[in-house]
């Protein structure tokens, strides 16, 4: 098969050093980032993040459709004022797609596993100390792990890396998107929330495809920070 993400099937493993530490100075700018606040007298919460990801994606040929998967991290609540926060996380997210081969007509399901990186901007509204909805967006950035496809009965191994082989699953291993978000926040810690993640990166690492395959998720979870004091 020619893949649904990526094309399909085996290759050498190859991961950048470029790539790599792209990765390491993001989470370190996340670092950076909460302890200036920290310093400055922010106030700053932190908490697990459990929840749900439909992810899918977009490639010409295919006709795709939603796949569920899990969304596990934690995030940092950096408190700017009444009404603003800065909210960076780290998450472990499923991604991939369910779909349909257009030209054979074969069904085929793309399981890829991502470390995503968010770091959203919130407002706040209502007063603090309360119960108050709040809405978000920022960058994302992902790492890609891997994964697996299943065609026409046969599972396959995507890797990491680029090549030029029209039967071997390659995916790009930095995925880069935005990210929109609303919820709800409880003032005894508990966040409700709900967004949309786009890609903005092409993904497929394949050079014997023409075609771009971008990501995209629909998430929704629940959060409970602790420390600090409501704002």
């Amino acid at each position: 098969m020619q893949m649904l993400t990526l094309c399909n099937i085996h290759k050498e493993y190859y991961i950048s050093a470029t790539k790599t530490m792209l990765m390491k100075k993001t989470f370190l700018s996340i670092v950076a980032v909460a302890a200036f606040a920290t310093g400055v007298n922010a106030q700053t919460k932190f908490g697990p993040e459990l929840g749900l990801n439909m992810a899918k994606e977009t490639q010409s040929g295919y006709t795709t459709s939603f796949r569920a998967g899990a969304r596990i991290g934690g995030i940092v609540d950096i408190g700017m004022g009444d009404h603003f926060a800065l909210q960076p996380g780290i998450f472990y997210t499923m991604m991939g797609t369910n779909g349909k081969d257009a030209l054979t007509n074969s069904d085929a399901n793309v399981k890829l596993n991502y470390i995503y990186v968010p770091i959203d901007l919130l407002y706040k509204f209502g007063e603090t100390e309360s119960n108050r909805f709040f809405v978000g967006l920022g960058p994302v950035v992902g790492y890609c792990l891997g994964g697996s496809e299943t065609f026409a009965g046969s599972s396959y191994t995507i890797k990491v890396g680029s090549g030029s082989d029209y039967y071997t699953g390659y995916v790009k291993a930095i995925d880069f998107g935005a990210n929109v978000l609303i919820g709800y926040e409880l003032s005894s810690g508990l966040v409700i929330k709900a967004g949309y993640y786009a890609g903005l990166s092409d993904i497929q690492a394949n050079t014997a495809l023409t075609s771009k395959t971008t990501n995209s998720a629909i998430q929704v979870s629940l959060a409970w920070l602790f420390g600090g004091s409501r704002y």
